[in-house]
């Protein structure tokens, strides 16, 4: 799974198959941050080629319009791996994706965060 959509680099090519890397939900900052890794193309991604660079999207809570988290609680009730299977929840609200978001446009959001480094530093390099 991938987004599909003409975004123009830093590089000065245009870059069209976005693949979500990370997702990382900070309580502490209350921000959801995602890693997307930037292709050219989806050719380029299915032949092993690096991506352009990686891009994180940071979301802020109240950008919400209901606690992020929640989905994720329901996760570790559910999984079969989690030591917290077949707990129950303290709520009975769930996260309604597709209305989760106070309407903002996804150019305005990665426009307001930087990129990051190609790749992660080499431990003890």
């Amino acid at each position: 799974m991938a987004i599909i959509k003409t975004f123009s680099t830093p590089y000065g090519i245009d870059a069209n198959y976005h693949k979500l890397l990370k997702v990382s939900v900070d309580s502490l900052y209350r921000q959801v941050e995602l890693d997307v890794a930037v292709y050219h193309s989806e050719e380029a991604r299915t032949t092993n080629k690096e991506p352009l660079f990686v891009k994180r999207v940071t979301i802020p809570f109240w950008k919400f319009k209901s606690d992020p988290r929640q989905a994720f609680y329901k996760v570790l009730e559910l999984a079969p791996d989690s030591f917290l299977e077949n707990g129950t929840t303290s709520t009975e609200d769930v996260l309604d994706i597709q209305n989760s978001l106070i309407p903002k446009s996804m150019e305005d959001i990665i426009a307001e965060t930087p990129p990051l480094p190609p790749h992660p530093p080499t431990p003890g390099i």
